[in-house]
């Protein structure tokens, strides 16, 4: 799908905060890009979403042309509602932005809802929803133009252990249902070995790719007491220290 071939990226104010990063992201990919705070994660996310541009190196679509409008879905740390507006109205957002008006939209609105569990709550103003309800409708924001490609900048951060598991979970079968490549930043080695295929580990600033590792797990609610995935937790830990020592 998109190949990065040596991107660098520096600051106004002279802070470097990638150097020189290579990789390739195939289609159905479900990635996470896992670094210490600072590290230049959200940067690189930022790049490929075309929110940013890099001072070297270059972004390559398969196929020349970036996906269009819609092709992108974006979840950001905060789930960045309107305030004003209700659950149905935030998710109709990225369709209003591209000319269809609220009826026209409406089947897709509430079908972005019914994936997400929301349904019941379409009249709800974000005040009325709890944390991982908020996150839940920017997931549907994300996902009612049925994007190629779903960037994700540390979206369940802000959640207790209980809703962060559950969102985890919901979010394999929703990549599994629509078949999108994920991008997923985060600094937790737990979730990155819970959710993702590939595991790219990021030195500290200037942001490098340390490693990258393959997870041959499949996700359920058990696998978080399975041996495979304690080990895999381990080995992501010893690569992350070796990363940081690097």
């Amino acid at each position: 799908m998109l190949t990065l071939d040596h991107l660098g990226r520096r600051f106004a104010n002279g802070t470097e905060a990638l150097r020189d990063v290579s990789l390739r992201l195939h289609a159905g990919d479900f990635l996470a890009l896992l670094g210490p705070s600072g590290c230049g994660k959200s940067t690189l996310l930022r790049l490929i979403a075309g929110l940013d541009a890099p001072d070297g190196g270059s972004l390559a679509w398969d196929g020349g042309a970036a996906p269009a409008p819609g092709e992108i879905g974006f979840v950001f740390q905060d789930a960045t509602l309107l305030p004003w507006a209700d659950a149905a109205e935030n998710v109709w957002l990225p369709l209003r932005l591209r000319g269809r008006d609220r009826r026209a939209a409406e089947a897709e609105v509430q079908a972005a809802l019914v994936r997400v569990g929301l349904e019941r709550f379409a009249a709800a103003r974000p005040r009325e929803l709890s944390g991982g309800m908020r996150m839940r409708v920017s997931i549907a924001r994300a996902l009612v133009t049925r994007p190629r490609l779903l960037l994700m900048d540390e979206p369940f951060a802000a959640l207790d252990e209980f809703t962060r598991h559950r969102l985890q979970e919901d979010l394999l079968v929703l990549w599994r249902e629509l078949r999108c490549t994920v991008v997923f930043v985060t600094h937790s080695i737990y979730e990155a070995c819970f959710l993702a295929r590939r595991i790219v580990l990021m030195t500290p600033r200037p942001g490098r790719i340390a490693t990258e590792l393959a997870s041959r797990l499949e996700p359920t609610p058990e696998t978080r007491l399975s041996s495979g995935y304690t080990e895999l937790v381990a080995e992501v830990t010893h690569a992350m220290q070796d990363a940081l020592e690097a």
